[in-house]
């Protein structure tokens, strides 16, 4: 009989996100506009369970618990759908992301985290010219100036 040896690992720790991402198109500052934005969350370390995002969104739909999609490694996408606001259903507003459901190779489940929001807003900016200091008359045509202090979609 021959001697071996084995190794193995203790593993009690729970994993974590490490990173989340909103991403409309181009638009990775968090603000989405109406179409679709992928959601990604990184963890930090290999997981045996896909974890489940839902999201909380204003007016009165939301996304429940539904499973992300493993994208590679350790990263995780959700494909969500921005509507139009409408009033009711969908508002503009923050929304936030919940992460539930998963557990590491060794079975630690993670603790649900709900700490990760992107803003959401459908409606195009509306320029109003309130005030005019000189008076026009057969101009073609004016300069206008201004400034914004809005990043995002």
């Amino acid at each position: 009989m021959s001697d071996s040896s084995h190794t193995f690992v203790i593993d009690n720790v729970k994993p974590t996100i490490s990173s989340v991402a909103v991403v409309a198109g181009s638009n990775s500052s968090g603000n989405v506009k109406e179409g679709t934005a992928t959601i990604t969350v990184t963890m930090n370390e290999s997981l045996s369970i896909v974890p489940k995002i839902a999201i909380d969104q204003q007016g009165s739909t939301d996304i429940s618990a539904t499973d992300m999609t493993l994208s590679s490694g350790n990263t995780y996408t959700y494909s969500y759908t921005v509507n139009t606001a409408n009033g009711g259903t969908y508002v503009d507003g923050t929304a936030t992301i919940t992460i539930t459901t998963s557990a590491d190779l060794a079975e630690n489940v993670m603790d649900s985290n709900a700490t990760n929001t992107f803003n959401i807003d459908t409606v195009a900016p509306n320029v109003i010219i309130s005030d005019l200091t000189a008076s026009l008359t057969e101009a073609t045509s004016i300069d206008l100036s201004f400034t914004s202090s809005y990043v995002g979609s």
